[in-house]
């Protein structure tokens, strides 16, 4: 049975955050580790400077919506193709139908989803 445990800190004890932090960073645990909406919000903005990360994206992640990309989003800059994939995750698959791959046009992408 797939479970997924979801940890929302309520310190600024740095060593709690530092040893949650490393719990999650360990991928065999099915864990997420977050921090309060702003926090989040500042580790978002250092790769995704393009995402808005708005309190009802921050709320699905507290309540234990999963996908990996939402993990990535605070790790490091997503490829086209996982770009193309979190725009499917929030605008749906009928939406993204006839847009360009990320991967090929970026531009078309890029407009497309303006």
């Amino acid at each position: 049975l797939p479970v997924w445990v979801v940890v929302r800190l309520c310190t600024d004890d740095e060593a709690v955050v530092n040893f949650y932090n490393d719990l999650d960073g360990q991928l065999e645990f099915s864990v997420e580790v977050l921090d309060d909406y702003e926090r989040e919000a500042l580790e978002v903005h250092e790769y995704a400077r393009w995402l808005t990360y708005g309190l009802p994206l921050h709320r699905c992640r507290e309540m234990g919506f999963h996908d990996r990309l939402f993990d990535l989003l605070e790790e490091r800059q997503l490829s086209r193709d996982e770009l193309r994939d979190f725009c499917v995750l929030l605008f749906g698959k009928g939406k993204m139908d006839g847009v360009p791959e990320a991967s090929v046009d970026i531009g078309g992408f890029c407009k497309a989803v303006e």
